[in-house]
């Protein structure tokens, strides 16, 4: 589910938003959407790495860019 918000922006940023969507093919709304995901989103992967509830594999598979199977294989090398 979506909500909106509203925000108190300066008239001048308002503008350079709205240029670099329409350059960008997207709304204001996406513009600002993706940034604050990823922020939430690495956010959640910190919180669950400091509780250890994020198992090995998973970061070595995320530090190497690989398929989980093919990160388990690439680190028993080292």
């Amino acid at each position: 589910m979506k909500t909106n918000i509203t925000l108190k922006l300066d008239a001048t940023l308002l503008r350079e938003i709205r240029v670099l969507a329409a350059e960008e093919g997207t709304s204001i709304s996406a513009l600002l959407a993706a940034p604050l995901s990823k922020s939430c989103a690495s956010a959640r992967l910190m919180s669950a790495r400091e509780s250890g509830l994020w198992p090995a594999c998973a970061r070595d598979w995320i530090c190497t860019g690989l398929h989980p199977v093919h990160a388990t294989s690439f680190m028993s090398l080292f």
